[in-house]
C-alpha cells in the first residue's frame, strides 16, 4: 500500500483534519461551530467545506494505514 501524495500534500491533509477535530470539539464542548460562527459559512459553501474536510480525513486515515502497514523490514 503506497501513501498518497508528497510530504507537503500530507501535511496539508493533516492540518485540515486537525482543524476539523478542533471544530468538532468546539461544537461539542463550547456549543459553537467555528466554520459558521467565525467564518460565516452557510448553505452550499458550508457543505463544500465539510466535503473537503471529510476527504482530507479519509486520505489522512489512508496515509496512516499505509504507513503502519508498510513493510519496514529495511529499518
Amino acid at each position: 500500500m503506497e501513501r498518497f501524495g508528497d510530504v507537503t500534500t500530507r501535511i496539508v491533509l493533516e492540518i485540515i483534519a486537525a482543524i476539523a477535530a478542533l471544530n468538532w470539539a468546539a461544537v461539542e464542548f463550547a456549543d459553537t461551530d467555528i466554520l459558521v460562527d467565525t467564518l460565516s459559512l452557510t448553505g452550499d459553501t458550508y457543505t463544500a467545506v465539510i466535503a473537503v474536510i471529510g476527504a482530507a480525513g479519509a486520505l489522512s486515515l489512508y496515509n496512516g494505514a499505509a504507513y503502519f502497514l508498510a513493510d519496514n523490514s529495511d529499518n
